[in-house]
Protein backbone atom coordinates (compact mmCIF):
# COMPACT_ATOMS: atom_id res chain seq x y z
CA UNK A 1 0.00 0.00 0.00
CA UNK A 2 0.85 3.70 0.53
CA UNK A 3 4.10 4.24 2.15
CA UNK A 4 4.78 7.71 3.77
CA UNK A 5 8.31 8.62 3.13
CA UNK A 6 11.01 11.57 4.04
CA UNK A 7 14.65 10.99 3.36
CA UNK A 8 15.32 13.55 6.43
CA UNK A 9 14.25 16.59 8.70
CA UNK A 10 14.90 18.64 5.77
CA UNK A 11 12.79 16.99 2.76
CA UNK A 12 9.23 17.47 2.39
CA UNK A 13 7.15 14.71 2.86
CA UNK A 14 5.07 12.90 0.41
CA UNK A 15 2.72 9.60 0.01
CA UNK A 16 4.19 7.18 -2.36
CA UNK A 17 1.51 5.09 -4.32
CA UNK A 18 3.89 3.46 -6.13
CA UNK A 19 3.05 2.01 -9.68
CA UNK A 20 5.20 2.25 -12.67
CA UNK A 21 5.31 4.49 -15.89
CA UNK A 22 6.20 8.40 -15.87
CA UNK A 23 6.33 10.47 -12.72
CA UNK A 24 3.16 12.02 -11.50
CA UNK A 25 2.70 14.33 -8.43
CA UNK A 26 -0.42 14.71 -6.92
CA UNK A 27 -1.21 18.05 -4.45
CA UNK A 28 -3.88 17.70 -2.53
CA UNK A 29 -6.60 20.53 -1.44
CA UNK A 30 -7.22 21.85 2.19
CA UNK A 31 -7.86 19.81 4.98
CA UNK A 32 -8.05 16.70 2.39
CA UNK A 33 -4.76 14.40 3.18
CA UNK A 34 -3.73 12.59 0.14
CA UNK A 35 -4.96 9.29 1.67
CA UNK A 36 -8.23 10.78 1.16
CA UNK A 37 -7.51 10.72 -2.63
CA UNK A 38 -6.73 6.93 -2.66
CA UNK A 39 -8.81 5.30 -5.04
CA UNK A 40 -8.05 8.15 -7.67
CA UNK A 41 -4.55 7.85 -7.10
CA UNK A 42 -4.30 4.07 -7.12
CA UNK A 43 -6.10 3.76 -10.43
CA UNK A 44 -3.47 6.49 -11.72
CA UNK A 45 -0.42 4.04 -10.51
CA UNK A 46 -1.52 1.55 -13.13
CA UNK A 47 0.17 4.01 -14.83
CA UNK A 48 2.13 6.53 -13.41
CA UNK A 49 4.84 6.58 -10.36
CA UNK A 50 2.35 8.08 -8.31
CA UNK A 51 3.48 10.57 -5.80
CA UNK A 52 1.46 13.09 -3.36
CA UNK A 53 2.49 15.91 -1.36
CA UNK A 54 2.03 16.19 2.39
CA UNK A 55 1.49 20.07 2.75
CA UNK A 56 3.00 21.65 6.01
CA UNK A 57 0.01 21.27 7.94
CA UNK A 58 0.21 17.56 8.01
CA UNK A 59 3.30 17.73 9.24
CA UNK A 60 4.39 16.96 13.51
CA UNK A 61 4.45 19.96 15.25
CA UNK A 62 3.07 22.08 12.31
CA UNK A 63 1.57 25.50 12.76
CA UNK A 64 -0.72 26.12 10.25
CA UNK A 65 -2.54 29.27 12.37
CA UNK A 66 0.88 31.01 11.25
CA UNK A 67 0.39 31.28 7.64
CA UNK A 68 -0.98 34.34 6.23
CA UNK A 69 -1.34 32.71 2.56
CA UNK A 70 -0.76 30.28 0.23
CA UNK A 71 2.99 30.82 -0.66
CA UNK A 72 4.54 28.30 1.75
CA UNK A 73 2.75 25.89 -0.39
CA UNK A 74 4.69 26.86 -3.52
CA UNK A 75 7.50 26.58 -2.09
CA UNK A 76 6.87 23.43 -0.78
CA UNK A 77 5.71 22.05 -4.08
CA UNK A 78 8.85 23.77 -5.94
CA UNK A 79 11.55 22.38 -3.33
CA UNK A 80 9.71 18.66 -3.19
CA UNK A 81 9.66 18.50 -7.46
CA UNK A 82 13.67 19.48 -6.82
CA UNK A 83 13.97 16.47 -4.16
CA UNK A 84 12.74 13.89 -6.55
CA UNK A 85 15.32 15.06 -9.72
CA UNK A 86 13.02 14.14 -11.87
CA UNK A 87 13.32 15.85 -15.65
CA UNK A 88 9.76 15.73 -16.68
CA UNK A 89 6.86 16.30 -14.38
CA UNK A 90 3.48 15.68 -14.61
CA UNK A 91 1.14 17.69 -12.30
CA UNK A 92 -2.01 17.07 -10.74
CA UNK A 93 -3.82 18.72 -8.25
CA UNK A 94 -6.96 19.49 -6.46
CA UNK A 95 -8.63 23.37 -5.23
CA UNK A 96 -5.50 24.44 -3.09
CA UNK A 97 -2.80 21.81 -4.01
CA UNK A 98 -3.91 22.65 -7.85
CA UNK A 99 -3.07 26.66 -7.44
CA UNK A 100 0.11 25.33 -5.45
CA UNK A 101 1.21 23.65 -8.47
CA UNK A 102 -0.09 26.05 -11.34
CA UNK A 103 2.38 28.68 -9.23
CA UNK A 104 5.46 26.43 -8.91
CA UNK A 105 5.13 25.91 -12.92
CA UNK A 106 4.46 29.54 -13.53
CA UNK A 107 7.81 30.41 -11.61
CA UNK A 108 9.60 27.83 -13.45
CA UNK A 109 8.45 28.98 -16.47
CA UNK A 110 9.60 32.42 -15.51
CA UNK A 111 13.40 31.15 -15.01
CA UNK A 112 13.73 31.49 -11.54
CA UNK A 113 12.45 28.57 -9.04
CA UNK A 114 11.43 31.18 -6.45
CA UNK A 115 10.60 34.38 -8.32
CA UNK A 116 8.83 36.25 -5.64
CA UNK A 117 6.18 38.09 -8.42
CA UNK A 118 5.66 34.97 -11.10
CA UNK A 119 1.96 35.19 -9.11
CA UNK A 120 0.92 37.96 -7.73
CA UNK A 121 2.99 40.94 -6.45
CA UNK A 122 3.85 42.24 -2.88
CA UNK A 123 -0.11 43.79 -2.11
CA UNK A 124 -2.31 40.34 -3.77
CA UNK A 125 -2.33 41.63 -7.40
CA UNK A 126 -2.63 39.27 -10.13
CA UNK A 127 0.36 39.22 -12.55
CA UNK A 128 -0.93 38.29 -15.89
CA UNK A 129 2.22 38.48 -17.72
CA UNK A 130 3.66 35.86 -15.45
CA UNK A 131 0.53 33.70 -16.46
CA UNK A 132 1.23 34.29 -19.97
CA UNK A 133 4.54 33.08 -20.04
CA UNK A 134 3.36 29.60 -18.94
CA UNK A 135 2.82 27.13 -22.71
CA UNK A 136 2.80 24.19 -21.32
CA UNK A 137 -0.43 21.76 -21.97
CA UNK A 138 -3.48 22.53 -19.24
CA UNK A 139 -6.60 20.55 -18.52
CA UNK A 140 -9.45 21.91 -16.17
CA UNK A 141 -11.91 19.78 -14.73
CA UNK A 142 -14.84 22.39 -13.81
CA UNK A 143 -17.67 20.55 -11.90
CA UNK A 144 -21.16 21.73 -13.05
CA UNK A 145 -22.88 21.58 -9.58
CA UNK A 146 -19.33 22.95 -7.71
CA UNK A 147 -21.22 26.02 -6.61
CA UNK A 148 -19.24 26.89 -3.42
CA UNK A 149 -15.61 26.70 -3.85
CA UNK A 150 -14.51 26.54 -7.67
CA UNK A 151 -17.96 27.42 -9.88
CA UNK A 152 -17.61 26.78 -13.40
CA UNK A 153 -17.57 30.15 -14.03
CA UNK A 154 -14.20 30.82 -11.87
CA UNK A 155 -12.76 27.77 -14.09
CA UNK A 156 -13.33 29.40 -16.58
CA UNK A 157 -11.74 32.68 -15.94
CA UNK A 158 -8.77 30.80 -14.82
CA UNK A 159 -7.99 29.51 -18.09
CA UNK A 160 -8.46 32.56 -19.47
CA UNK A 161 -5.33 33.97 -18.00
CA UNK A 162 -3.63 31.35 -19.69
CA UNK A 163 -3.52 32.88 -23.02
CA UNK A 164 -0.42 31.25 -24.46
CA UNK A 165 -0.85 27.73 -23.20
CA UNK A 166 -2.99 24.55 -24.38
CA UNK A 167 -5.95 25.05 -22.25
CA UNK A 168 -8.83 22.33 -22.27
CA UNK A 169 -11.53 23.00 -20.06
CA UNK A 170 -13.80 19.83 -19.72
CA UNK A 171 -17.32 20.50 -17.78
CA UNK A 172 -18.50 17.11 -15.47
CA UNK A 173 -21.79 16.79 -15.00
CA UNK A 174 -23.23 14.03 -12.06
CA UNK A 175 -26.13 13.36 -14.60
CA UNK A 176 -23.34 12.26 -16.86
CA UNK A 177 -21.93 9.41 -14.15
CA UNK A 178 -25.42 8.66 -13.21
CA UNK A 179 -25.09 10.35 -9.37
CA UNK A 180 -26.73 13.09 -8.18
CA UNK A 181 -24.09 15.09 -6.64
CA UNK A 182 -20.72 15.43 -7.28
CA UNK A 183 -19.56 18.58 -5.86
CA UNK A 184 -16.02 19.77 -5.30
CA UNK A 185 -14.64 16.55 -3.44
CA UNK A 186 -17.32 14.18 -4.91
CA UNK A 187 -14.56 13.44 -8.08
CA UNK A 188 -12.32 11.90 -5.91
CA UNK A 189 -14.19 9.54 -3.57
CA UNK A 190 -14.06 5.96 -4.34
CA UNK A 191 -18.15 5.48 -5.49
CA UNK A 192 -17.21 7.67 -8.76
CA UNK A 193 -16.95 6.05 -11.87
CA UNK A 194 -13.05 4.78 -13.15
CA UNK A 195 -13.70 5.97 -16.63
CA UNK A 196 -13.50 9.23 -15.57
CA UNK A 197 -10.57 8.73 -13.65
CA UNK A 198 -8.94 6.76 -16.80
CA UNK A 199 -10.02 9.27 -19.19
CA UNK A 200 -7.57 11.55 -17.01
CA UNK A 201 -4.79 9.40 -17.28
CA UNK A 202 -5.43 8.89 -20.97
CA UNK A 203 -4.74 12.52 -21.44
CA UNK A 204 -1.92 13.07 -19.24
CA UNK A 205 -0.29 10.50 -20.93
CA UNK A 206 -1.00 12.30 -24.58
CA UNK A 207 0.74 14.93 -23.38
CA UNK A 208 3.91 13.40 -21.55
CA UNK A 209 5.80 13.45 -25.14
CA UNK A 210 5.82 17.32 -24.67
CA UNK A 211 7.51 16.97 -21.41
CA UNK A 212 10.41 15.38 -22.36
CA UNK A 213 11.28 17.34 -25.29
CA UNK A 214 11.60 20.50 -22.63
CA UNK A 215 13.38 19.23 -19.18
CA UNK A 216 11.06 20.40 -15.68
CA UNK A 217 7.62 21.10 -18.33
CA UNK A 218 5.14 20.46 -15.80
CA UNK A 219 2.00 19.23 -17.20
CA UNK A 220 -1.24 19.51 -14.95
CA UNK A 221 -4.73 18.69 -14.78
CA UNK A 222 -6.65 20.33 -12.06
CA UNK A 223 -9.87 19.39 -10.87
CA UNK A 224 -11.41 22.44 -9.58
Amino acid sequence: GPITQSLNDQMIPFVDFDGSGPALFFAHANGYPPGAYGPLLTTLASHYHVRAIQFRPLWPDAQPDGMRDWQPFVEDVIQWIDEQSETAVIGVGHSLGAIAILAAALRRHRGGARHPQSFSDARGRVQHDGFAAFTAPLRLLAISDDHDFAPPRAVAALAAIYRNAPVEVITLRPEDYGRTRIGHFGFFRDDMTKAAWLDTARWLGAQLPAATRSARTALLANAA
